[in-house]
């Protein structure tokens, strides 16, 4: 068996592969994200109770009428999102 250097494991010496610390977490994160999406998709578009709900048929129609109703769902809870933060951010400056 090959010796690994200090600090690296023996798996990593063996490939190659250079440390790549707060870099490769953001790089494995993102390749693993990346994977479940796709993973997801497939599954979605290919296995038989899902496929008949056509999940990516309709993906460049813009549906403008459903747009604007979300749009103004989404306006009201950010509103409420944003007077949450303010009293519990406004609490913290008087408790301290």
């Amino acid at each position: 068996m090959v010796e690994a250097r200090p600090g690296l494991s023996a798996d990593l010496w063996e490939l190659g592969l250079p440390p790549l610390d707060l870099l490769g977490a953001g790089l494995a994160s993102t390749l693993a994200n990346c994977a479940m999406f796709l993973a997801g998709l497939w599954f979605a578009t290919t296995r038989r109770p899902f496929r008949d709900y056509h999940v990516i048929a309709h993906v460049w129609h813009f549906d403008w009428p459903f747009m604007r109703h979300l749009i103004a769902i989404g306006i009201q809870i950010s509103f409420i999102f944003l007077m949450e933060y303010r009293l519990f951010s406004t609490a913290a400056f008087l408790a301290a």
